[in-house]
Order: structure tokens, then C-alpha cells, then sequence
């Protein structure tokens, strides 16, 4: 299936913070499906997007019919002047497509092209900031986005699954607000993954410090979204520079979330001490469709580090859910390195 580009039609630039919908809406039956679709609304906003995916709704019953449906919301989108939705339509249909799909880069350069579009980021807002880490090096995307006077510095970083593009909206509401904020994808994420090749690193305080060595940012808040709630809290361990750490949600084991989706048996075997030695990590169809890794457990040399050497196990809520699914009761955090 080819993917078309985004309209050259003008449109709106957006300069300042909007509105947030508060809410999570029933669009569709699979619980993963219903989280992604409320997930690309959040950035959004407009009730037309939830009437478009609630009418497509009835037609996805496997990955192959989500990608072919909200690439079609996508171009219709387009070619209607809607550009901000038909990114995120882009970035939805990349979601679940396999690494290997030749439409997947496509999708996500028009979901990138469309963002910085709709809020006038122009090339000369995207830095690259070089990172070497042993024999891996390469250059990260980032955005920096200035108040007239800041009251502060806030740098962002997301988690396992998301481009940094997609945050822009609050980038730029907390930039109105008065605070500068340095968002930015390490290895492993985003851009840094996808156009570079950067594997992802438990180590995390080190892409951070070459981001605040480059920016030259003496105190800041750290904030981690998702998996990055865990990142945020082993890269503030380790640089002095942060003076305050928020976890903004926190995704602190990638592989009991993962075999969670399981039978039981297997994931008994997958528990096992020898199973827990194997680092990096597979691509398949399963569970969500997206890459299946334990890529966190690993030190910067990717070698497995042990899971009985993790320094503490903390008691989560049984009622605890990530994204739909009941988690473990306890889940392990990763000892620093």
C-alpha cells in the first residue's frame, strides 16, 4: 500500500497553548486499539477525530485493517486541510506496523512533516546533538522551545513507543507558561532509533548529561513519560545538575508487561534465571504488534545484567493497569549500574 504526502495547501500555524480534552472514550472493543485511539485524540482535540475513528471502528479486527483504515482517515484528512489530524492519523497507522513494513517510514515522515508544520518548527528547531557510548554513536533529535523570560528549565523525554513530535502541544503550553523546555529522544527512541540506529541504554543519566552538557543547563526538572518514568528516576541518580524528577506515569519492566499477554506456562519459562540472561531484543506480530523487548535490562555494552540483582521490588496495586492489561502485584526495579 503506497502512503501519499501531506497536502502543500496552506493552513494554520498554531504559535500558542490550546486546550486539553479531559476524558477517555469507548472506540473500539480491543482494549489496545480503544487506548491508542484515545491516546492520539489527547494531542488533538477535535471532536471530529473521535466521530472519523468511531465510524472506521467497526472495520479493524487485525493490524492490517487498522493500518489501511487510519492511513485512508489520513489522506481524506489531508486533502481537506485538517493537517494536525491527519498527522496523527499518519502516526496511528505506523503504530502497529512491523519494523520491516515499507510504508512505516513514510507514514511516520508525514506525521513528523505535519507537526512541525501545523506549530511552525522549522528545521532550524530541531537540533542533533552527537552521542558516543562505547562502540555506538550517532546524533539525537531535539526541540527547544523558549518563553521572553524563563522561570525555569523542564527537560522532556519519552518512553518505549513514542516520538517526541507527538508532545508538542503541552511543549508548547508549558513554554507559555514561562518555562524553557528541552525535549529530546534518546537511544532507542523516536528519531534517534528510527534514523539513526541508536539501540536503546539502561544507562540513561549518559544521554541526558550530553544533553545538558550541549544546552549547557546547570539546574533543571527531569521529566520521563511512560518507560521514561523509570529512565528519569536512574538518570536524576546520577546527575547532580537535576534538582527535581518527575516520573509522569512510570513503566518500570518491560518484560513482565510483555509476557503478562502470555499463557502461564510460557511465561514461567520466560522467568526463568536462564531466560532472564538473554539481552536485546525480537520484532514480532505479538501482543501489541510492536517490538517485544527486555532492551532495558542490558548495561551500556549490552550485556544481560542478572534480574536477582535488582536493588529493590516495589509492591504496585493489583488493580494497577497498563495499558488495559492488570499488571503483576510486584514488579522489579533495575538495579542502578
Amino acid at each position: 500500500m503506497a502512503v501519499s504526502c501531506l497536502s502543500t495547501e496552506p493552513y494554520p500555524v498554531i504559535t500558542t497553548a490550546g486546550s486539553f480534552p479531559v476524558g477517555f472514550h469507548q472506540l473500539h472493543p480491543d482494549t489496545s486499539m480503544n487506548f491508542q485511539m484515545n491516546r492520539w485524540f489527547t494531542w488533538v482535540g477535535e471532536q471530529d477525530m473521535l466521530d472519523e475513528m468511531r465510524a472506521v471502528a467497526p472495520r479493524i479486527a487485525s493490524y492490517a485493517d487498522w493500518k489501511r483504515e487510519f492511513l485512508a482517515l489520513a489522506e481524506n484528512a489531508s486533502q481537506r486541510g485538517h493537517m494536525l489530524r491527519a498527522g496523527f492519523y499518519f502516526r496511528s497507522a505506523n503504530f502497529f506496523m512491523r519494523p520491516g513494513d515499507p510504508d512505516r517510514k513514510s507514514a511516520r515522515d508525514n506525521f513528523v512533516r505535519a507537526v512541525r508544520s501545523v506549530y511552525g518548527l522549522d528545521l532550524g528547531a530541531r537540533f542533533a546533538i552527537p552521542y558516543a557510548d562505547g562502540h555506538v554513536e550517532g546524533l539525537r533529535p531535539a526541540y527547544r522551545f523558549t518563553p521572553p523570560q524563563s522561570t525555569g528549565t523542564i527537560i522532556f523525554f519519552g518512553g518505549f513507543d513514542n516520538y517526541i513530535e507527538e508532545l508538542t502541544s503541552p511543549f508548547v503550553y508549558l513554554r507559555d507558561a514561562g518555562y524553557e523546555v528541552i525535549a529530546f529522544e534518546g537511544p532507542g527512541q523516536g528519531g534517534a532509533l528510527d534514523e539513526v540506529g541508536l539501540p536503546l541504554t539502561a544507562a540513561w543519566h549518559k544521554p541526558v548529561k550530553t544533553v545538558l552538557d550541549y544546552f549547557a543547563v546547570d539546574r533543571l526538572t527531569l521529566v520521563g513519560l511512560s518507560m521514561g518514568g523509570c529512565l528519569v528516576v536512574r538518570a536524576a541518580a546520577f546527575e547532580p545538575r537535576v534538582e527535581r524528577v518527575v516520573a509522569y506515569d512510570i513503566y518500570p519492566d518491560a518484560l513482565d508487561v510483555n509476557i503478562r499477554q502470555v499463557n502461564p506456562l510460557l511465561r514461567e519459562m520466560l522467568n526463568a534465571p536462564q531466560a532472564s540472561r538473554v539481552d536485546g531484543c525480537e520484532r514480532d506480530g505479538g501482543g501489541a504488534g510492536k517490538e517485544k523487548c527486555r532492551r532495558g535490562v542490558g548495561d551500556s555494552a549490552g550485556h544481560a545484567r542478572d534480574r536477582d540483582r535488582v536493588a529493590v521490588r516495589i509492591p504496585a496495586n493489583d488493580k494497577a493497569v497498563q495499558h488495559g492489561r492488570r499488571l503483576d502485584p510486584h514488579h522489579t526495579v533495575i538495579q542502578p549500574l
